[in-house]
């Protein structure tokens, strides 16, 4: 029963950040007004460094996660040079309180990521990311030893980012190993 209602709380967000990624899409008059910021528009200048801090559902393991991604731009201006996009390279920490066994522990990861994010205008941006998670799995806190956890160890994840300011946002991601959501600062 709980990893159905699980799954169904995945769709649910799914659906969600689909019907999100959409809406973000449509023209507003905050867009009219940005002085031409918008996915039609290459990137001009250097793009901010980010800290990204953000707490959400761990889906191996049923339980809660929380950490902190750094983000460094690595190309201003994207793969595709026709639109504003830019690629960062994301690392930082996460914590995890999952079931392992018949009780919940603690867990680490430390995730390393390419992130590619799309700026739709200034209020608004869509991301994807891949990497990996060196993840310091329950066993290890337990005094069990080393474990290896292929699904801790893949991160993958699709993101938005509603932005407030050129400072301040928040960040909503689902993937794996969790989906969280957050605040981003931008400086």
């Amino acid at each position: 029963m709980r990893q159905r209602s699980s799954h169904s709380l995945a769709r649910l967000l799914v659906v969600g950040m689909v019907i999100g990624g959409a809406a973000m899409m449509l023209p507003t008059a905050a867009n009219a007004e940005a002085g031409g910021v918008n996915i039609r528009s290459p990137h001009s200048g250097d793009r901010s460094m980010q800290l990204d801090v953000h707490a959400g559902f761990s889906h191996f393991g049923l339980g809660v996660a929380a950490g902190a991604r750094f983000s460094i731009p690595i190309m201003d201006n994207g793969f595709v040079r026709s639109i504003n996009n830019a690629v960062y390279i994301n690392f930082g920490g996460d914590f995890y309180w999952v079931k392992h066994g018949s009780d919940y522990s603690p867990a680490v990861g430390i995730p390393i990521t390419l992130n590619w994010e799309f700026t739709f205008s200034r209020t608004w941006s869509l991301f994807a990311e891949l990497g990996v998670n060196v993840y310091l799995h329950p066993r290890l806190f337990k005094g069990d030893g080393w474990d290896w956890s292929p699904g801790h160890w893949v991160i993958g994840a699709i993101g938005a980012r509603l932005h407030f300011n050129d400072n301040i946002a928040l960040v909503l991601r689902l993937g794996n190993p969790y989906s969280a959501f957050g605040v981003t600062f931008s400086f």
